[in-house]
């Protein structure tokens, strides 16, 4: 009897003993989850801008419910962590919110560079956008509107880069007097004529890169091309060539919906 049950005890128990040890795997498991999760944030963190790790401090800080206590002190709440999943509605890599000019700013710098140097292309930073200026010469015969050659790698550059940002893109033609115009009846179609040439570019690089018809009504919808004559100089001399340009705004306030000239 006494075999029996020492038996049955030993079995029964082993068993119940057995499932309850191995509970601890489960702890175990979410704790090396999170840790995962830690290690491949400080993985990120040197590739990120101090915009970015703003951004990044906020949304941990809110999935997390941390709250600030006496003295500065960081306090873990307890429905710290929920929703998490529940909250991401854009896949990984992906925003539909525009881009900032500053994070746009540098990577065109460096495209640029040997450009930028030579003065056929300058990138300002404004409240409308981020601008990307080439000198008329860089992209057009004089009292012409057909893109050189010669140009067309600065043009697949910033093909590039719009085709995987979701700002809008307003690209404006400027001249710089009247008797520039040619054959066209005014400096306004000379101008208007160049941006949207550059728009053509844009789009025909991107149809023959292969992106689908999706993508490329997305991108049409984005992009505008206006000519603005010779009646927003740079220069106050009407005369100057600065004036000569067409301008690729990278707009970091648009959004889709929104009228591209209100403010």
């Amino acid at each position: 009897m006494a075999k029996k049950k020492k038996k049955g005890g030993g079995g029964g128990g082993g068993g119940h003993d057995t499932a309850g040890g191995l509970r601890w795997l489960l702890t175990y498991a979410d704790m090396i989850t999170l840790l995962l999760g830690v290690f491949i944030i400080l993985a990120t963190i040197p590739t990120q801008s101090k915009e970015q790790l703003t951004k990044l401090g906020e949304s941990l800080a809110k999935y997390f419910n941390v709250l600030e206590g006496p003295g500065g002190q960081k306090i873990l709440t307890e429905k710290g962590g929920q929703g998490m999943l529940e909250k991401r509605t854009v896949p990984h890599g992906r925003s539909h919110e525009p881009t900032t000019a500053s994070d746009i700013k540098m990577p065109l710098i460096q495209a640029f560079h040997a450009d930028i140097k030579n003065k056929k292309v300058a990138i300002e930073e404004t409240k409308k956008g981020l601008v990307v200026r080439f000198r008329d010469t860089f992209l057009f015969d004089p009292e012409d509107a057909v893109i050189k050659p010669e140009a067309y790698y600065a043009l697949n550059k910033i093909a590039v880069l719009i085709g995987n940002k979701p700002n809008y893109v307003s690209i404006e033609g400027h001249t710089s007097s009247a008797s520039e115009k040619g054959i066209f009846r005014s400096s306004w179609e000379l101008s208007a004529r160049r941006a949207t040439a550059v728009l053509h570019y844009l789009c025909d690089h991107s149809r023959e890169k292969g992106f689908s018809e999706q993508a490329m009504k997305s991108l049409q919808e984005r992009l505008s091309a206006t000519g603005y004559g010779e009646f927003h100089p740079l220069n106050p001399d009407a005369a100057s060539p600065v004036n000569r340009r067409v301008e690729i705004i990278i707009l970091h306030q648009k959004v889709k919906g929104k009228d591209l000239l209100l403010e």
